[in-house]
């Protein structure tokens, strides 16, 4: 099945109008709130593989609104499942674009990493920040694919950062402060 885009939006920004965008596995069916706005709307699937996508769904795809004083997407399919079984470069802008829409581009850490490099940020006691990288890319289970010429960029206003380093082997990693 496929999204069709019905709306310029940021979290569509760089997305190909033209086929639509893809949906795997399964999806749910909604109806969106009074004053929540769809992005997309599904498509039937098509009828055979490699057939143009069917006609669109009274259901939308990708919805977007505001609650409180924060912003939510709903993204109907299983986004993530399809995007690590496809490798679909759409999916990750999509997610990327969604996440710098929500938190207004307030995002509080950047890096050039691979995709296959986990990145956790949080707070340890009330004082420390702490960068958790996990390097999930193997090489048959039992060999660590390295990553070099890597850099963080962190956000921060307050906190002086004294080192960020690789508890491995205790080497030192570059980073820089973003304004």
């Amino acid at each position: 099945s496929y999204m069709s885009i019905e709306i310029k939006h940021p979290i569509i920004r760089g997305l190909s109008r033209k086929m639509g965008i893809p949906v795997g596995g399964r999806y749910l069916k909604v109806e969106p709130f009074e004053k929540s706005v769809p992005v997309t709307t599904l498509i039937h699937p098509p009828t055979y593989i490699y057939a143009y996508p069917g006609k669109k769904l009274h259901s939308p795809g990708i919805i977007i609104n505001k609650y409180g004083q924060g912003k939510v997407v709903y993204i109907s399919g299983e986004i993530g499942r399809t995007f690590v079984k496809y490798n679909l470069n759409d999916y990750q802008l999509l997610l990327k674009n969604a996440i710098r829409w929500v938190s207004n581009d307030n995002i509080p850490i950047e890096t050039n990493l691979p995709s296959t490099i986990e990145l956790s940020l949080f707070r340890q006691g009330n004082k420390r920040r702490v960068i958790h990288l996990v390097n999930c890319a193997t090489k048959f289970l039992d060999e660590i694919i390295s990553v070099h010429d890597s850099i963080i960029k962190l956000k921060t206003s307050k906190e002086k950062v004294k080192k960020i380093f690789s508890l491995c082997n205790r080497d030192m990693l570059r980073y820089e402060i973003m304004k």
